[in-house]
């Protein structure tokens, strides 16, 4: 997922910051295979299996959220990617999940960081 953070990185976070055009073409490629193997990993797993486990998340599942679920931030578009999208839906009905800009909800998805 390094490149939907490359990506987000350079367009949302540092947008001044001068980058080869080349480079971030690169990124948006990588980005694009990244999100397709997660979207076709998601699409084998049984209905209410996990990435690596049956029955309840692993760390595989934590780690890819957070980059998963900013991607937008980056101009990654999700949209097309429905398996994806249930997954995040699925992991934010979690039992005590918590947004990850707890009380800023409007910056889940936005260029800002708190």
């Amino acid at each position: 997922m390094h490149p939907l953070a490359q990506l987000r990185l350079h367009r949302a976070l540092h947008p001044d910051r001068q980058v080869d055009p080349r480079e971030v073409a690169q990124w948006d490629h990588r980005a694009s295979q990244a999100l397709a193997f997660l979207e076709e990993n998601l699409r084998q797993v049984a209905e209410g299996d996990w990435l690596a486990t049956a029955g309840h998340p692993s760390i595989a599942d934590v780690a890819l959220y957070p980059y998963t679920r900013l991607a937008r931030m980056g101009g990654v578009d999700l949209d097309g990617s429905p398996h994806v999208l249930r997954w995040l839906a699925r992991i934010e009905r979690l039992p005590n999940y918590t947004t990850l800009f707890p009380g800023r909800p409007e910056l889940n998805e936005s260029t800002l960081e708190v």
